[in-house]
């Protein structure tokens, strides 16, 4: 005999239900337990994580500063300076890399020119001609390096900051159209007037650059524009003189030394 757990009554051992209070005698199965299964999935660490713009950002500046060649920063620079500013101004200034992949190999052009205007299209010997040409090398080269400390000391007085690295890289690409310029050059009786345009579009390089990448008060712009444009021609022609000297001087003495 069994008991009701409800009525305590005395039930068969086949009864399903009790006699007395109905209470069903049946156990009700209990269902198995979920399986509980181990969270397998490892949180991404916090320091991996960039937001998709930032990324996206990011890789459209790299893209853009990557794509850019010498031919097509010089024609970017010459045809929409403002735009490229901006471009430049994201990347990171390196004087050994600005002076061996851009004026090095730019400064080729005056120095060709001048070896052409003098050994080909003129009296002058072929001698004469390379002499003109080191010269005009030498001159670009020390153009930048010179006008770039100039800059870099002016930049207080204007309020602009003072960074030697981004002075270096602010004069290397506004000394391109000088350098472009000098094409004109070939064409004779208007070598002067090559270079006088040249630096004329060079100070609407620099009113373009200078608030980007040297930041001075927006009012003195224009006069630090107009000043390193001016002290820079001097130095053009000053630097340009003292070279050629050297050299002829030195090409003369040979030719005595040789005689």
């Amino acid at each position: 005999m069994r008991i009701c757990p409800v009525c305590h009554s005395e039930v068969s051992e086949q009864a399903h239900f009790c006699n007395s209070c109905g209470e069903s005698l049946t156990p009700i199965p209990v269902p198995p337990a979920a399986p509980v299964f181990e969270n397998t999935v490892k949180p991404v660490a916090e320091e991996h994580f960039t937001p998709l713009s930032s990324r996206s950002f990011e890789f459209e500046i790299e893209k853009t500063v990557q794509k850019r060649s010498l031919i097509q920063r010089v024609i970017q620079l010459l045809t929409k300076p403002a735009e490229e500013w901006q471009v430049i101004a994201n990347e990171r200034p390196d004087k050994k890399e600005l002076l061996i992949k851009y004026v090095l190999i730019l400064a080729i052009v005056p120095a060709v020119c001048s070896f052409l205007y003098y050994a080909v299209f003129s009296e002058y010997t072929i001698i004469y001609g390379v002499v003109k040409a080191i010269s005009q090398y030498l001159l670009a080269i020390s153009m930048v390096y010179v006008s770039s400390i100039i800059v870099d000391k002016l930049s207080p007085s204007f309020e602009a900051e003072h960074n030697p690295e981004r002075s270096f890289q602010l004069i290397a690409y506004a000394m391109t159209p000088v350098w472009v310029s000098s094409i004109l050059g070939l064409i004779p009786g208007i070598s002067v007037v090559s270079s006088i345009l040249g630096f004329a579009y060079m100070l609407y390089i620099l009113l373009k650059g200078i608030p980007v990448l040297k930041q001075p008060l927006e009012e003195k712009v224009k006069g630090f524009s107009i000043l390193l444009t001016i002290v820079m021609f001097i130095l053009f022609l000053l630097i340009g003189a003292i070279i050629s000297f050297i050299l002829l001087k030195i090409l003369f003495r040979g030719i005595i030394y040789m005689n």
